[in-house]
């Protein structure tokens, strides 16, 4: 009976040695989303430049969550780029926190120099919705 019950012991303990090591095998590398980084701007964000064009992107402001984004002292030509996945898009609207017509929408893996003079906030969602509300 002694010899049966270290013969469990032992099959139990190389079996979840085995599932173990599948485990880590399976889950090792992270998932990968659909886009690259494009200019400093990560794979899944809308992004806001400083600068006007893709030789001259200057400084960048990431932009991750479904929601509107109010704009203050943004002037001028900026560079904008949607690398976001999932085919969802930002909207340049005209009135504050998402509302008022839109002057441009930006699909997935788009970008656009845009004057941001009579933008006063952005709203990122999925395509299938409206857009500035």
């Amino acid at each position: 009976m002694a010899m049966n019950f270290a013969t469990k012991i032992l099959a139990t303990t190389a079996t979840t040695i085995v599932l173990a090591v599948a485990m880590v095998t399976v889950s090792g590398a992270p998932a990968q989303a659909g886009y690259s980084s494009w200019n400093g701007c990560p794979s899944g964000a809308a992004c806001l430049f400083s600068g006007t064009s893709e030789s001259n992107p200057g400084q960048i402001q990431a932009i991750w969550w479904e929601d509107a984004y109010n704009l203050n002292n943004v002037w001028g030509v900026h560079l904008i780029y949607n690398n976001q996945t999932d085919d969802w898009q930002i909207d340049l609207c005209e009135g504050w926190y998402g509302y008022g017509p839109a002057e441009l929408s930006i699909g997935a893996d788009n970008g656009w120099a845009w004057t941001m003079d009579s933008i006063n906030s952005v709203y990122l969602h999925p395509s299938d919705w409206r857009t500035c509300r």
